[in-house]
C-alpha cells in the first residue's frame, strides 16, 4: 500500500535519496503454525538492513509488530561491528522483553529484546539471539509490563526509564542519558 501509494516518489520530491528495497514477506511454503511462520519471517530483514548499512544508506524497516525488530537489529549490529558495539534505544511503553518460557501469551511481539539480548529458553524459533550487549540497551517510555520482564532487565543491568521519570526529568535529558 506505501509503495502503491506512491510515498519513495514523495520523498525523493522532498530531497531525500531513496531506494525502495526489497518487501520482506511470508510465502505459501512456510508453516501454517502462525508462531513457527513468524519466526521465520523475524530474520528477513537483517540482509537487507545489513546491505543498506554497508553502502552508507539508511535502512527503514516497516512492519506490522515488533517482531522485526529480531531481523532489523541482527542486520545492523552484523553490519556495523567493525565500528564496536551496537548501542540501542528502545522507544516503547512496553518492554517486549519476554521468552517463550515468561510470556503470558505466546506472542512473538513480545519477545524480541528478550532475544536480541540473549536471552534465550527455547531454541526451537531459530531467531537470532545475543547481538545487543545489555550495558548499551536503554528502554524509553515504559508504562506497561509483567513482572518476569522487569527482572531479567534489572538482572542484566538494562537501563529502564518509566514514564514517571520521564515526567520528572523532561524527554530531552532522558534522551541525552539514553544516547550516553
Amino acid at each position: 500500500a506505501l509503495r502503491a501509494g506512491k510515498l519513495a516518489r514523495s520523498l525523493r520530491e522532498s530531497g531525500l535519496a531513496v531506494d525502495w528495497g526489497r518487501i520482506v514477506a511470508s510465502d505459501a511454503r512456510e508453516p501454517a503454525d502462525a508462531v513457527t511462520g513468524v519466526s521465520g519471517l523475524c530474520m528477513r530483514p537483517a540482509p537487507e538492513v545489513d546491505t543498506a548499512l554497508r553502502e552508507g544508506g539508511v535502512p527503514v524497516v516497516l512492519g506490522g509488530d515488533h517482531t522485526c525488530a529480531i531481523g532489523t537489529w541482527s542486520g545492523a549490529a552484523n553490519a556495523l561491528d567493525p565500528l564496536g558495539p551496537l548501542g540501542l534505544v528502545w522507544i516503547d511503553a512496553h518492554m517486549d522483553s519476554h521468552t517463550p518460557a515468561t510470556s503470558h501469551t505466546g506472542r512473538l511481539h513480545g519477545m524480541p529484546l528478550a532475544w536480541l539480548l540473549g536471552e534465550l529458553d527455547d531454541p526451537l524459533y531459530g531467531l537470532a539471539a545475543g547481538v545487543v550487549d545489555p550495558r548499551h540497551v536503554c528502554l524509553v517510555g515504559v508504562r506497561s509490563y509483567e513482572p518476569e520482564e522487569d527482572e531479567r532487565l534489572r538482572r542484566l543491568g538494562v537501563r529502564v526509564v518509566f514514564m514517571e521519570e520521564i515526567r520528572r526529568r523532561g524527554i530531552d535529558a532522558v534522551l541525552a542519558e539514553a544516547l550516553d
